[in-house]
């Protein structure tokens, strides 16, 4: 029965072979392969040395894939193989392109190719054209590639400052500029020699918070009254105020021209210490005298100078000061006019003092007084005396008496842009129906009136006056005001002109200057 159950079942598995038409599969291997299944097989396989000091066999067929070379240094080594020895280790790329039907690909081989022997050319010699060809940047803000080997001479690597510069090359920016050695170790034999390269790191850069206008120091002129007029040849002074205070702060002053000392005038510099350099605590409530000696105390003819001031705080820069001092016209019974060109404080954020570099302010510095050297090389505008505003008096009810002034100046479109240093200005438009107080600044037209208000009774002050006309400046006026007392008090105006038109046509009269123009006359008249 077993064997009937057997042939049974072998009949009816023939009979549905027959039925289907299908033949049993004996091997998988007999699946054909697709041309790309065949150029990555070949790929796989194929396989040259990575270093060789003869002709290498570069097969054209493979497995039936057509392979065909290509070389990046034919004077290396030819698409054929053919392969030159040079003076040095020298590499080259080999590409290999493998082609079956319309199918291809390619594979790339890095092949060193060794020196040939040289018995011309000593180690020494070697390694002494190595080192003149050898080569890295001088200033860099990115990592260093430093070659472990040119011309088939070894070289090492060792820096001065790992932190700055590994000897893998490896780069870390810090707030400030870093300067490192690094020292390259030249073999080959038992020959050796080293160079040495000075490598600059420059800082990272980081956004500095900036506080304009800070008050840091004031500066006025200062003459012993008996020797007032100054007689020809004798020392000129100014007085730097340290207004800035702080807990270890410290006012590092450099002069370019003349001398700075810490002192008064009265004291003279024959008796201080004259410096180009030196640094003041804010504690020391002192005061730095600039006088146009030098060091030696031989006294110079300057027409101009820049006092740079930096403050300092627990090692970190906070601030800076920029000064120009210039010379007047001989006429001037003040021999030399100084101004705070900029004023700038690094405030401190969530309590931390900002990382600001020394690179940072030395370019800002330097970028302030190139902009003061362009505006003293300009042509001066031409100025005519003009009657720009009217001083005038005003009786309020309460008895008081405010200085009143006038806009009188007329022209098309024509605004006073009014300023005072201490006091406060009074606006008055119309007439006593809206009263502005505690104004510092106020935009007026032709023939409105502005008062001011003293700071304090005894206290000296200025208003500026800057006439405009779209956007250009066409005048100014300087005000000085003196209140003694309720009953006694003056206003003089100290200049008033006008910068006419040439050929119809505005004058470029420029911010900065007229801010010399204005702070030049304050100075003569404090």
């Amino acid at each position: 029965m077993k064997n009937l159950f057997i042939i049974g079942l072998t009949a009816i598995l023939a009979a549905v072979v027959s039925f289907t038409g299908c033949e049993p599969i004996e091997n998988s291997s007999q699946i054909p392969q697709t041309n790309e299944a065949k150029i990555e097989a070949a790929k796989g396989e194929l396989a040259i040395p990575a270093e060789t000091d003869r002709d290498l066999d570069l097969p054209t067929v493979l497995n039936g894939v057509a392979i065909s070379w290509a070389s990046s240094d034919e004077a290396v080594i030819s698409s054929a193989g053919h392969v030159t020895r040079q003076l040095y280790d020298t590499s080259a790329t080999l590409t290999a392109k493998l082609a079956l039907g319309g199918a291809s690909d390619t594979k790339e081989f890095d092949v060193i190719v060794t020196a040939a022997e040289n018995t011309s050319q000593t180690n020494e010699e070697k390694i002494e054209a190595a080192k003149n060809e050898l080569a890295i940047p001088a200033e860099t803000d990115r990592d260093l590639d430093l070659p472990a080997v040119l011309n088939g001479v070894a070289i090492s690597w060792a820096s001065s400052d790992e932190s700055v510069i590994s000897s893998a090359g490896r780069v870390t920016r810090g707030l400030y500029d870093a300067a490192v050695i690094l020292t390259a170790t030249l073999a080959l034999g038992s020959a050796s020699d080293t160079k040495e390269f000075d490598v600059t790191v420059t800082a990272a850069e980081i956004e500095v918070v900036v506080e304009e206008a800070a008050e840091l120091v004031d500066v006025q002129w200062y003459l012993p009254p008996q020797t007032f007029p100054a007689p020809i040849g004798s020392p000129r002074y100014y007085v730097i105020d340290l207004i800035y205070s702080g807990e270890n702060v410290i006012f590092d002053f450099t002069v370019d021209k003349g001398s700075v000392y810490v002192g008064m005038p009265t004291i003279g510099p024959e008796w201080c210490t004259l410096y180009k350099s030196m640094s003041v605590h804010s504690g020391t409530k002192e005061t730095v005298s600039w006088h146009n000696g030098e060091l030696d105390g031989n006294l110079i003819n300057i027409d101009t100078a820049f006092i740079e001031i930096l403050l300092r705080a627990e090692g970190n820069i906070i601030g800076y000061a920029v000064i120009e001092v210039l010379k007047k016209p001989e006429a001037s019974s003040i021999p030399y006019g100084a101004i705070v060109l900029k004023s700038v404080l690094f405030p401190q954020l969530d309590g931390e003092y900002q990382r600001v570099s020394e690179g940072y302010v030395k370019t800002a510095i330097e970028k302030v007084k190139a902009e003061a050297n362009t505006i003293n090389a300009l042509p001066l505008p031409i100025e005519e005396e003009a009657e720009l505003v009217e001083l005038s008096y005003w009786h309020l009810s309460s008895g008081v008496r405010n200085n009143r002034i006038a806009m009188i100046y007329t022209g098309e479109n024509v605004v006073f842009d009014c300023s005072i240093t201490n006091g406060y200005l009074i606006s008055y438009i119309p007439l006593i129906t809206k009263t502005d107080y505690d104004l510092k600044n106020a935009l007026l037209y032709s023939g409105n009136v502005i008062s001011w208000q003293p700071l304090s009774i005894g206290s000296y002050d200025f208003i500026e006056v800057i006439v405009k006309s779209e956007e250009n400046i066409i005048g100014y006026a300087v005000i000085g005001v003196d209140f003694k007392n309720l009953s006694n008090y003056s206003a003089n105006i100290f200049k008033s002109v006008l910068f006419p038109q040439l050929n119809g046509v505005y004058q470029n009269v420029n911010e900065k200057y007229l801010k010399k123009q204005t702070e030049k006359i304050k100075d003569v008249n404090k």
